[in-house]
């Protein structure tokens, strides 16, 4: 068998009686007693010798009390998306935040602009000028609906919410993005 290498784990093995497998894991290091040890013992009702296991140890709790509260966003369906592709509207913008390379491969929702969201994050706090340049046409208003579409839904989301920090109050999310747009009009996908 294994030397034990403190006490609190002699007094562990002494009371429950573990098999040698069962040492091994309380043995391994002090971060894993502090996690794994106390808890299969509470289930069992083993007390450890000199220890109040009424808390256990190494868990922290965190209080969200001046954190802001999120408002949740806006999702649009495939149906409101097919709409809107199939009948431009200047007030809402469909916005695709994939890279160039991922369009390429499958295509993108006819219509829509391309804002890449992981080379371009600060894409919305730019200037219109700067906007123009780098993206080749006109920043939409503060006052345009931008939904926006990534490949599952996830970019997407985050993009919404950094143009919400920018100042567009009216974002919203196509949740399924190019998988259910895939699915739904027979487009390849990657």
């Amino acid at each position: 068998m294994l030397p034990i290498r403190s006490p609190l784990s002699r007094s562990l093995i002494a009371a429950s009686r573990p098999s040698q497998a069962t040492a091994l894991r309380f043995c391994s290091c002090a971060a894993r007693r502090q996690l794994s040890v106390y808890r299969p013992l509470v289930r069992a009702n083993i007390v450890p010798v000199g220890r109040n296991i009424s808390k256990p140890l190494g868990i922290r709790t965190y209080s969200n009390k001046n954190e802001e509260v999120v408002e949740p966003l806006k999702v649009v369906t495939f149906e409101e998306i097919k709409k809107l592709s199939d009948n431009p509207d200047p007030k809402r913008v469909i916005v695709d935040v994939r890279e160039p390379h991922e369009l390429e491969r499958s295509g993108i929702i006819p219509n829509s602009i391309n804002v890449p969201f992981s080379t371009a994050p600060d894409a919305w706090f730019l200037s219109p000028d700067s906007f123009e340049d780098r993206f080749g046409f006109d920043k939409p208003s503060e006052d345009t609906e931008l939904v926006f579409s990534c490949k599952a839904g996830i970019r997407s989301n985050a993009a919404a919410r950094i143009a919400m920090s920018a100042g567009y109050g009216n974002v919203a999310s196509y949740e399924g993005s190019w998988m259910d747009w895939a699915k739904n009009t027979g487009a390849p996908t990657y």
